[in-house]
Formats: C-alpha cells, sequence, structure tokens
C-alpha cells in the first residue's frame, strides 16, 4: 500500500466539517487505498473490504453507501459508471504521483485531453469545477475590458497583454480572493492554476489581470452557488441512479 501524505489542512477544512464522524473515519480510511489520482472502487462491498478489513463484518454497505453520498455532498468526492462498474474520485487529493497513468478510469463525462505525468495530475485535480468557471469567467470578459481585437483597449492607449509566464497571485489578488472566495471553502491553489492554464491556453489578452482575477473570483462564486443549489434538489438521491 503506498504511503500518502495527510496534511494538516484537514482538520481545519470546512468541507471536512460537514461530515458525520462515520463519515470522517471513512474518508480518511479510502486515502489509503485509491491509486495515486485519488480513485477506486465505488462498489459498496469493495470499498467495506478495502476500508474496513478488521471489521468488515461491523459494517454494511448501507452504511458505507450513505457515508459516500455525504463525501459527495461535501464536494470531497465525485462518483461515476464506466462499462457498468462504479468508480469514485477524490477531489484536490494531491499526493505525490509515482504512476503516470491511473489504475482506474476517470469520470467519461469530465475527462479532458490525455495527459501525461504533471499535466495529467493537473488537469484531473480541475475537474468539471475549474472547466465551469472557466467558462463563467469566459462569458464575462469583457466586464474587465480585455479581448482580442488588437494590442490596445479600442484606441485608449491601453496595452493589452497575455498573462506572464509563471504568474501567480499578488498579495492584493490572495487578498480579494480570501474576502470572497474563503467564507465558502473554495481553493486558492486550485482557482489561480484554473485561470493561469485557462489564460495561457487560450492566450486571450487583457488590460488589467488583477481586474480580471477578481472577475474570475466573483464567477468562481456564482458557480458555487448553483452548485449548493443543485445539491439540495438531489440531496438523499443515489449517486449512481439512472447511471445504468
Amino acid at each position: 500500500m503506498p504511503t500518502r501524505l495527510v496534511r494538516e489542512g484537514i482538520l481545519t477544512s470546512e468541507r471536512v466539517n460537514k461530515l458525520t464522524f462515520p463519515a470522517e473515519v471513512f474518508y480518511r480510511r479510502l486515502m489509503s487505498v485509491v491509486d495515486d489520482f485519488g480513485r477506486f472502487y465505488a462498489s459498496p462491498t469493495l470499498l467495506r473490504a478495502s476500508c474496513y478489513p478488521l471489521a468488515i463484518d461491523a459494517v454494511t454497505d448501507k452504511q458505507i453507501n450513505e457515508w459516500l453520498a455525504e463525501c459527495i455532498e461535501a464536494d470531497l468526492i465525485i462518483a461515476y459508471m464506466v462499462e457498468n462498474k462504479r468508480f469514485l474520485e477524490l477531489l484536490d487529493f494531491r499526493q505525490q504521483v509515482r504512476a503516470k497513468v491511473s489504475k482506474f478510469p476517470s469520470d467519461p463525462s469530465k475527462r479532458k485531453q490525455v495527459q501525461t505525468g504533471a499535466e495529467q495530475q493537473l488537469a484531473d485535480a480541475e475537474q468539471v469545477l475549474a472547466g465551469a468557471k472557466q467558462a463563467l469567467a469566459d462569458a464575462h470578459l469583457d466586464e474587465d475590458g480585455d479581448g482580442d481585437e488588437g494590442e490596445d483597449d479600442g484606441g485608449s492607449g491601453k496595452i493589452l497583454t497575455r498573462i506572464k509566464k509563471g504568474w501567480k497571485p499578488s498579495e492584493e489578488e490572495i487578498d480579494y480572493f480570501n474576502k470572497k472566495c474563503g467564507p465558502l471553502g473554495l481553493d486558492l491553489n486550485q482557482t489561480a492554476e484554473g485561470f493561469s492554464l485557462y489564460f495561457r491556453q487560450t492566450g486571450k489578452k487583457n488590460v488589467d489581470w488583477t481586474a480580471t482575477w477578481q472577475n474570475w473570483c466573483r464567477n468562481a462564486v456564482k458557480f458555487h452557488q448553483l452548485e449548493i443549489e443543485k445539491k439540495k434538489a438531489t440531496k438523499g438521491l443515489d449517486p449512481f441512479a439512472g447511471a445504468l
């Protein structure tokens, strides 16, 4: 079994704090059995045998399903079907990757372009949340006065530039994220990685990158709120219902 890094951040995680104690124990045990990409079978029987090898008779498949549903509702796990088999993936797993390819298939509805090594790890970590944030930001880019038409902003003399190589949010931008997104439990590193990756891949130019970052954060909040409403509407439903 591979060695896993359990970071102290799990103790102050708002998402983990949403779990009941039995569900948190399940989540922590699950971290020990998933592969380097955070993936594993989502069959209750296999999860029971793998996560509770010395207490298999003390845990039921029904309990496993309940704890799995809690983890999904807390945005800690996604569950999906591939060829009529159940799989799961831990979100924001961030472990040292030894294998270049996962032992388990990724979510087919969220699958990105196949990449290897660190690029694959980054693409998998973003998931659909980052993709939706990118789409929202793209739809509202003009709010920040950016564009693709030329090198200046409509003749105003303001220069449109591409994102800097190795871009990282400044202290001012981090403060804005913490005030706007921090209370919702959004992850700064994941948000910044999605922001940088999107603008590097699209090559879009902007006049004011701080304003663009702030717009990105606002859209992340909007999407997060939409996800909350969606989860409220589907609370208690079988995560695999209708997948077969």
